[in-house]
């Protein structure tokens, strides 16, 4: 809105000016830097899985400008600032429509970005099928690659040639997914369960695996991310 704005997530780096767009997954490890006495921002969250079932590789998205000065992005940047101002006058079954209607235009802008490693339209949605599979099995802890390929009907080897274009392979991504829905629940305020019951709750059958993999990522111990209560 302005200033001038910088954005860094999963090793790319982006500087904003008034009007462009970024996105960033506010669950994993991102830096901003907001340069100005006047500095604004608008700030649209997204459930993950609701851009990950329309747009399988958004992960490779983040930290990507949308310039907002011309084309597609001036018409999205326009469209957000409008509805940002009228948000408290729309009564809530508009607010429902204007909600859709953002994550369309904000689909049509990404779609639009040149990125490297973009899977055809095939395969995009076989990724989102596989993903949608993790969702609904990601707390059991009997979940392999072998269970996951015969839910999808697909074979491991190319469901794993799918997460390649992620930088990633199936069973890391289950990793991951685990490990941010224990980080999201352990960081709730007032969250004083046992992290062994958490880790069991999330598929980890193995808690010193679940702490050391969760140290590495965040480089903090579950423990010291949620201390016992005194």
């Amino acid at each position: 809105m302005s200033g001038a704005y910088r954005l860094r997530q999963d090793g790319r780096e982006v500087a904003l000016q008034p009007g462009d767009m970024a996105i960033y997954d506010a669950t994993r490890q991102h830096r901003l830097d907001c340069v100005g006495d006047n500095f604004a921002k608008l700030i649209f969250a997204i459930p993950r899985q609701v851009l990950q079932n329309r747009f399988a590789t958004v992960e490779r998205c983040t930290a990507v400008r949308m310039a907002g000065d011309s084309g597609i992005g001036a018409i999205v940047s326009n469209f957000l600032r409008a509805s940002a101002h009228q948000l408290e006058a729309l009564p809530a079954d508009e607010l429902v429509k204007i909600s859709h209607a953002t994550i369309d235009m904000l689909l049509w802008n990404l779609n639009t970005i040149k990125l490297g490693g973009r899977l055809s339209p095939s395969r995009e949605q076989a990724l989102i099928r596989v993903k949608a599979c993790i969702e609904q099995q990601l707390r059991n802890s009997q979940l392999d690659a072998a269970m996951i390929a015969g839910k999808v009907g697909l074979s491991p080897r190319y469901i794993n040639s799918l997460f390649a274009t992620e930088e990633t392979s199936l069973m890391r991504y289950v990793l991951q997914r685990r490990l941010e829905c224990c980080h999201r629940e352990l960081s709730l305020a007032g969250q004083n369960g046992r992290v062994s019951d958490l880790a069991f709750r999330w598929g980890f059958n193995d808690l010193s695996h679940f702490s050391r993999a969760f140290k590495q990522r965040y480089g903090i111990a579950p423990r010291q991310l949620n201390p016992p209560s005194a």
